[in-house]
């Protein structure tokens, strides 16, 4: 099976063989689908190097010439690195530029908070006109892959590491309300990327519905009317407390006057960066969203 990064940029390059205008950019990033562009369409792939500020201004400059520009590089350092870059060349300037970062969460588990990227919806979400995708399977990112080429908007796609079971078929996965419902339930998880597995899991052996967000903002819409049928939300993210899936989901329930009690999962970094290494599940349990503590919290609110 594919990763989510070959994944995304195989359909890419099937796209930018018949347009001439897509470019993908890349920071000293390389993998099995880049090759192909490297050797079939080598005016149409640039290496920039380690520079990624500078990656995002080239971007801006074949975006403001008309081409349609795909840029990829490890998630913190394409986001957090390059915030002023993407807050006015891209989002105030409204280019078309997709920024496919590959790590999102824990994803390099084995590479230290220096390769975490936990905070880059809290920090991505204060752009104007970016849109941001946060896909769960490779279903979905071949869809958002064609999603990408064919809107004109800024993008910004936050791809996992590694390679995760499907859990889609025949799905639209563009479709316009953000999110999609996997089980229906009064209790329901709202979840997004990698987690959305392990809402699952956790959904299994109890009645709890799972919703799977995969992109921000949502049509509210449409998320109204799934929430309408709860009588209590639980969030789950490999993310911060602070500014991510949880806190975005509580502003539109504010925002709109709904009165929903509402259960956070995310990473507890109260007293620092997690500096611990091990399997991904073994971080998570570190630091607050292991499957036992959400199993834990669920039997306990089913049985109150």
């Amino acid at each position: 099976m594919l990763t989510m990064r070959d994944a995304f940029f195989y359909r890419v390059f099937e796209h930018a063989k018949k347009d001439p205008n897509i470019i993908v950019l890349t920071s000293d990033f390389s993998a099995p689908s880049f090759d192909c562009f490297r050797k079939e369409l080598p005016n149409q792939f640039i290496n920039t190097g380690i520079s990624e500020q500078n990656t995002i201004l080239v971007a801006a400059g074949l975006a403001q010439s008309g081409k349609n520009v795909f840029v990829t590089s490890i998630a913190p350092f394409i986001t957090m690195r390059c915030f002023e870059q993407i807050r006015l060349y891209v989002g105030d300037m409204n280019l078309n530029i997709k920024i496919i970062a590959v790590g999102a969460g824990f994803s390099y588990n084995t590479a230290g908070p220096t390769h975490h990227s936990v905070e880059d919806l809290a920090i991505l979400r204060t752009i104007p006109n970016l849109r941001i995708l946060s896909p769960s399977c490779n279903s979905r990112v071949i869809d958002f892959a064609t999603w990408c080429v064919n809107n004109t908007c800024p993008i910004y796609v936050r791809l996992d590491r590694m390679t995760l079971d499907e859990l889609y078929d025949n799905i639209n996965c563009s479709e316009d309300n953000g999110c999609y419902v996997i089980k229906k339930a009064p209790i329901m998880i709202f979840s997004t990327g990698y987690m959305v597995h392990t809402a699952i899991k956790a959904a299994q052996s109890s009645d709890i519905g799972v919703v799977d967000i995969y992109r921000i903002p949502l049509q509210i819409d449409s998320f109204l009317n799934i929430v309408s049928y709860c009588s209590k939300v639980i969030t789950l993210e490999e993310h911060v407390f602070q500014g991510g899936l949880g806190s975005y989901i509580c502003e539109i329930l504010n925002d709109n006057n709904i009165l929903l009690p509402v259960k956070r999962f995310a990473l507890d970094f109260s007293s620092g960066f997690c500096h611990s290494y091990g399997t991904r599940d073994e971080m998570h349990s570190t630091c607050g969203i292991g499957i036992d503590q959400l199993l834990s919290y669920i039997k306990d609110l089913i049985h109150v």
